[in-house]
Order: structure tokens, then C-alpha cells, then sequence
């Protein structure tokens, strides 16, 4: 809901379009995977929002009062508080605001403030990576991506090239992304999978033009992404709603120029529904299959998982460790949360 206001509000789209971009995160399997778990990109998600509203306001109709540059500054650094990859969101503000015509003194103080414990805390984190990567995985940023060395760079930016225009195509058609993996050897499939996602950072390209801050902070953020050695699905989730608006803003703009004007907003309806309609049956396709296994996940798949083999698994841990022992786990997390004691991931 504050991301449709957002972008209406804030004039980068009609309310048809941020309907129908809200509409797909409300039956996006993949995003309501996340809104369901006690991690960071929801909230990462509702910092984006505030931030950039804020700094959008302020651009739009500036306040020289301290109060308001400084809690700016503030707004604009909490995504980044949420997670590292929310950077891109101060340098982009404090160009659009310079450009703007206002001073940044207090907007940088104001971002320092939130930012600056975080930035401190990470330098104390560098060179953990090399000592110990099991600590290093959670504190040395740096360090873990250094390990791909600079030799790998071109083959991670391919990857991830590839990686982002998939993701994003699976997040916003669900059902059709479905389909097409399960032939996912065919040209046509591949076409598919990646042709909405290219057509949606292609839009984003494009309103750059425009010189307003969500195009900017969302490149920015993308080239982050590329040069990461991380798989991109759960950077784009947070996204959702922009990825979403500007694909369904791209669509338009070409089927302006093969449809006539008179049926444009008929047929744009019916897509959105028959989306929203095949969303909505692989949703209750992956009900029916969590409450066989008893264990979430965000796509549908073959493999079987059962809840209850995690539980036995759990049940002897609880029996033969002591509350003392550190236990060395992929699923680090729930371990320590089910069993009460250290878990840290085994890298």
C-alpha cells in the first residue's frame, strides 16, 4: 500500500499501473514467501519506500529547516541500515538534491547519524574473512567477495545479467515463468523467461532520462548486483512493486504501437486478470503441497521436503548435545532457534 501511494503520489505512474504492479505482488509466490519470514526484505522494502519518498518530497518541495534536512538524511540512510545493498540510495539523493539547488550539509549529517555505527562496524569486520569463514560469511562483506577474484568478475556479471532478467520475469508472471521452466531446454521458453525482465530494467533505462531519483537509485542498485557473487533472487524481491510498475509501464508503451487506442485498456485488463487468475491457481498449487510436507518454500517444485524429517533431526540434537556445543549447519538459523543452541552456517 505505501509503495502504491508512492508511485502515484510522487508522479512516476498512473494508479492503473501501480494497481496492477501491487496486484502482482499480492499473488507473486516468491514475495509472499518472504512476507512471511523474519528476515530483511520486507523491511528492507518499507525502508526503500520511506526513503526515497522523503527525498523525493524534499526535492519536490524543499524545506530549508534543519529539522527536515537533517531527518532527510536520516530516511535516506535507513535502507541502508537494513541491508548494505540499500547504499546506492545516499549518493543518488545527494546528487538529485545538489542539482537541485540545495546544500547537503545537513542532509550528510543527518545520513551519518543513522549510517556511520553501521559503516564502523563493518571496517572492524575486515580481514575476518581470511582468519575464520565461518565468522568472516557474516561480518567481512569485502572479504567474502573477494574470493571470486577480479578473474571471475566478467563470468559473475554474465551470470547475474542472465540471473536478474530471469528472476525478474519469475517474480512478476509467477504461473507463466512456471510454465515455461518446465521446458526450460527450448528457445522459445528461455525468451520467455528473460524477454519481461529485460523489458522491465529496459523501462527503468529509459526514465533516466527523466533525472528523477527512483530510476537512478534502481540502476545503481543493479550494478550492485551484477558484480556481486550472489544469486540476485533475493535482492530483486524487495523490488517487486518498481519491477513490477515499470514492466507493466514498459508493455504499454509497446502495445500502444500495435494495438489500437479504442481496446488498449480492455485488452490491458483482461492480461492483468488472466495474471492475476493463473497467480492465484499456483498459489493454491503450492498450498496443497506445503500441507503434504509441512515446510514453505518460495517456488514450486519436484523435490520433497517433509517437515517432520527436520523435527527428528532436531528432536536429536535437543537429546544428545549440550546447550554448550556450536553447531556447524546450512540451516543455521532454525537450528539455533529450535534447538537453543550456538548454530553457525558451515561455508
Amino acid at each position: 500500500a505505501f509503495a502504491y501511494l508512492y508511485l502515484v503520489r510522487s508522479g512516476y505512474f498512473s494508479p492503473s499501473v501501480a494497481c496492477a504492479a501491487c496486484l502482482c505482488c499480492a499473488v507473486s509466490s516468491g514475495y509472499l514467501f518472504f512476507c512471511t519470514l523474519t528476515m530483511a526484505e520486507t523491511v528492507f522494502l518499507l525502508a526503500m519506500v520511506i526513503g526515497l519518498w522523503a527525498i523525493d518530497r524534499q526535492i519536490s518541495k524543499p524545506s530549508s529547516t534543519l529539522a527536515a534536512q537533517i531527518g532527510t538524511g536520516a530516511l535516506a540512510a535507513l535502507p541502508f541500515l537494513v541491508r548494505t545493498i540499500g547504499a546506492p540510495v545516499m549518493p543518488v539523493a545527494l546528487w538529485l538534491l545538489y542539482r537541485s539547488g540545495q546544500r547537503l550539509r545537513w542532509y550528510l549529517v543527518g545520513m551519518s547519524i543513522v549510517a556511520l555505527p553501521w559503516i564502523m562496524w563493518s571496517i572492524l569486520g575486515l580481514g575476518i574473512w581470511d582468519r575464520n569463514p565461518v565468522d568472516g560469511y557474516y561480518t567481512d562483506y569485502l572479504g567474502c567477495w573477494s574470493t571470486t577474484g577480479f578473474h571471475l568478475l566478467g563470468r559473475v556479471v554474465v551470470l547475474n545479467s542472465l540471473l536478474v532478467a530471469f528472476n525478474t520475469t519469475e517474480l512478476c508472471l509467477g504461473k507463466l515463468a512456471s510454465l515455461a521452466t518446465d521446458h526450460c531446454y527450448s528457445g522459445l521458453s528461455v525468451a520467455i523467461m528473460i524477454g519481461p525482465g529485460i523489458l522491465s530494467w529496459f523501462a527503468i533505462a529509459r526514465g533516466l532520462r527523466e533525472q528523477r531519483l527512483l530510476p537512478f537509485t534502481l540502476t545503481t542498485y543493479l550494478l550492485i548486483i551484477l558484480v556481486w557473487s550472489w544469486p540476485p533472487y533475493r535482492f530483486l524481491v524487495p523490488l517487486l512493486p518498481f519491477l513490477a510498475a515499470y514492466l507493466f509501464a514498459g508493455a504499454s508503451v509497446l502495445a500502444r504501437d500495435v494495438l489500437p487506442r479504442s481496446s488498449l485498456r480492455g485488452i490491458a485488463t483482461i492480461c492483468l486478470l488472466l495474471l492475476v487468475a493463473a497467480n492465484m491457481q499456483l498459489l493454491a498449487q503450492q498450498r496443497v503441497k506445503l500441507a503434504r510436507e509441512g515446510y514453505p518454500r518460495p517456488k514450486l517444485t519436484g523435490a520433497s521436503v517433509q517437515w517432520s524429517s527436520y523435527q527428528s533431526m532436531i528432536a536429536w540434537f535437543r537429546r544428545n548435545r549440550a546447550k554448550t556445543d556450536v553447531i556447524a549447519s546450512g540451516f543455521d538459523s532454525m537450528l539455533s532457534l529450535y534447538t537453543q543452541r550456538l548454530s553457525l552456517i558451515h561455508i
